[in-house]
């Protein structure tokens, strides 16, 4: 019985964007690393990535108040610190994936004056604060 082997199509007929991908090898993952504030009634986790900050914001207990009008809580807490051009996007828990916090993500803001203040000091002092239980 013969083998059959089947040609790999010559490198000319591959796109060029194919064959770049071909020649930097796979693509590299790497861990998010999070820091975390324990404040007295929520845990937030907060990373840069790239020109971005995204936050997670942990109760430690659950909110007295509806999801909806925690993320409204959320959204008035944070609306004063930034910026009007700057995107913040804010994601409520999804409890099928057993992910019971919100996620607040502001994008590219790094490197704008005074985003380092109001990303790793003023927004994780306000997040901490927020009363979601009276």
């Amino acid at each position: 019985m013969e083998k059959i082997e089947k040609a790999a199509p010559p490198e000319e007929e591959l796109p060029p964007a194919l064959q770049a991908a071909e020649a930097d090898g796979p693509p590299v993952i790497s861990p998010v690393e999070y820091k975390t504030v324990d404040a007295k009634n929520v845990k937030i986790e907060w990373t840069q990535r790239g020109d971005d900050y995204i936050y997670q914001w942990h109760p430690k207990r659950p909110p007295k108040y509806a999801e909806d009008s925690v993320t409204t809580m959320i959204v008035s807490a944070v609306d004063p610190i930034m910026p009007r051009e700057t995107h913040v996007y804010f994601d409520l828990p999804n409890h099928e994936m057993r992910m019971n916090f919100w996620t607040i993500r502001v994008e590219k803001i790094a490197g704008r004056p005074g985003a380092k203040v109001a990303c790793e000091e003023t927004m994780l002092k306000i997040l901490s604060e927020i009363d979601v239980w009276t």
